[in-house]
């Protein structure tokens, strides 16, 4: 087929694909408007792969991470570094990656959902159900938010999409090729994101409710070789250790305010006069225990994530995971979605109910087990695709059905869509400065104006020490001498009027003044310190020193002042 046959064919496709890449990849560094701390940590990760073939922990051809406070899947890093070595610079490698499988997504939903409607696969007569899951995979703020930013769950979408897409393509086809491309792409991803290393486990008994895998899984042996081989990559990084050191860390299960919470209870039952040391009564024992405890609150991170408030009017409350005030879904979208579930259970479309049902409950699930699960839209991520599966059949259904309404709600998301970009653009990158770590870049830029000389710079805002590797491009070899020399931080203890760390033999201190209100006799010569906002102000440092510089937010609100005694 040459190009004008394909263009006359696949238009609308194509237009689909150039609103969601323009809305993915334009402007990707000024919104969000600075680099938070977890993208420059995979960014200097990057780094010390390329100059030494290890993370900055001194671990050799990773297939994790370890960074400071966790274990990174390390697939998107090596995607990072390839696109450096490509001579992408390094901050815009680290959010291009994201938005390029961001834009790969929508094209792999098109071909997932049409192929899912096939005659051979659930028999869906809908023509455009997949362009019109691709236009609202294209348009709505949970992809586009995690698109444009340093996080890899649009890459985690676009690998689980495709491990469907061609276990369907095996399914029509029939060719093994297709069945271990599928599980390729299934299988890697917990080297993806952390929440695969769990819904990777229900992934088989979703392959298996295809109409026909069961029969081929039975006589097919490449199938349960496959199925087996899938669970390498999770096994090697099982291997390597550190895989459930998140998990332990987020569950809910480990939530070390339950045993304080329960026993206030207890104690409240008991009433103002129960002594001290007394035991709590069957009764309070029976309605305040650790079980029902972790019960309620799984139940209400799973009411969370299914309320409205959380799809479709506030969102995630965290700035860096949606705009405030607005949902991960357009509120137009909640009767698409239920008509599309009407027609799929009107026309008695069981099986492929059931596959999205499951896939909704393990999307689910990896979220609701952990603190802060209820409204957390990263780890409930993967509900996108079969809310996307669902939205396209219901807009499909409509535009046979009923084209007037067609074209009125569709003529709606687009407008929320409009809406949501102006927000985002004009209010959202500014509004969210802070929770982007706003100012550590500037901060050390402005450091760089005094080489040879101390810096101090103040953690009360956000530890700096990522930030000052990075943007310096600090020698990853000679950090990861300090790691491994346990010489990394060096606490100061007071002295030179310093509360914190030294970093390695560097002029760098990760430190507060003991001090504030007088000048001290002991202070580092020469040196340059930047300090918070709050700690100037609520002391007298200035009258005893001078001002150079005042790193400020977009607002004018004052982030450090840079001190010289």
């Amino acid at each position: 087929m040459n190009a004008k046959l394909m263009f006359k064919k696949y238009w609308p496709l194509i237009i689909v694909l150039l609103i969601g890449g323009s809305l993915r990849l334009y402007g990707l560094l000024n919104a969000p408007i600075s680099l938070f701390s977890d993208e420059v940590d995979m960014g200097y990760q990057a780094y010390s792969l390329i100059k030494t073939g290890c993370d900055y922990s001194g671990n050799c051809l990773p297939v994790q991470f370890h960074s400071f406070s966790d274990v990174q899947p390390g697939i998107p890093i090596y995607f990072i570094a390839l696109a450096n070595l490509l001579g992408v610079p390094m901050d815009l490698a680290i959010r291009l990656v994201p938005a390029l499988f961001g834009l790969l997504g929508i094209l792999m939903t098109y071909l997932m959902i049409e192929r899912l409607i096939s005659k051979k696969i659930f028999d869906i007569h809908l023509p455009g159900a997949g362009l019109f899951g691709a236009l609202i995979l294209a348009l709505i703020p949970w992809h586009v938010t995690y698109s444009r930013i340093g996080f890899s769950l649009a890459m985690l979408y676009f690998f689980v999409t495709a491990g469907f897409y061609f276990f369907a393509e095996y399914l029509i086809k029939r060719r093994n090729l297709f069945l271990y491309l599928s599980f390729i792409f299934l299988g890697l991803t917990p080297m993806v994101y952390n929440t695969a290393k769990m819904s990777i486990l229900f992934y088989p008994f979703v392959l298996l409710l295809f109409p026909g895998a069961f029969d081929l899984f039975k006589k097919n042996l490449n199938f349960k070789v496959g199925l087996v081989a899938m669970f390498i990559p999770l096994a090697i990084m099982f291997l390597g250790g550190g895989t459930t050191a998140r998990f332990d860390y987020i569950s809910i299960f480990s939530d070390p305010t339950a045993p304080t919470e329960i026993n206030y209870q207890r104690l409240l039952d008991s009433g103002p006069s129960a002594g001290v040391g007394s035991s709590p009564s069957l009764a309070t024992k029976f309605f305040h225990n650790k079980p029902l405890w972790f019960g309620n609150n799984l139940l209400s991170n799973v009411f969370g994530l299914l309320s409205t408030d959380f799809l479709f009017t506030k969102g995630d409350p965290n700035q860096r995971h949606s705009p405030a005030n607005s949902g991960m879904l357009y509120r137009t979208l909640a009767p698409i979605l239920l008509v599309g579930i009407y027609f799929l259970i009107r026309f008695r479309h069981n099986r492929i109910l059931s596959i999205l049902g499951l896939l909704t409950l393990v999307a689910i699930s990896t979220s609701a087990i952990t603190r802060e699960g209820a409204s957390h839209a990263s780890r409930s991520f993967m509900m996108l695709l079969p809310i996307i599966v669902i939205g396209g059949v219901g807009l499909a259904y409509l535009k046979e059905t009923q084209k007037i309404i067609f074209s009125l709600v569709s003529l709606i998301l687009v407008i929320e869509a409009g809406f949501f970009v102006h927000d985002y653009w004009y209010h959202y990158r500014y509004d969210s400065a802070g929770s982007w770590s706003y100012g550590m870049k500037e901060v050390i830029q402005s450091a760089q104006k005094y080489p040879g000389q101390p810096i101090i710079i103040s953690p009360k805002n956000e530890n700096p020490i990522i930030f000052y590797a990075y943007y310096n491009r600090f020698d990853p070899r000679r950090f990861q001498q300090f790691i491994k020399d346990h010489a990394l931080f060096n606490s100061m203890e007071g002295k030179n009027n310093l509360e914190g760390n030294r970093i390695g033999d560097t002029d760098f201190y990760i430190a507060t003044l003991v001090d504030m209100n007088n000048k001290v006799e002991n202070l580092l010569p020469n040196a340059v310190y930047y300090l918070t906002h709050l700690e100037t102000i609520n002391s007298s440092v200035r009258s005893v020193s001078t001002n150079s510089d005042i790193i400020t937010l977009p607002s004018g609100k004052p982030l450090f002042y840079e001190i010289h005694f």
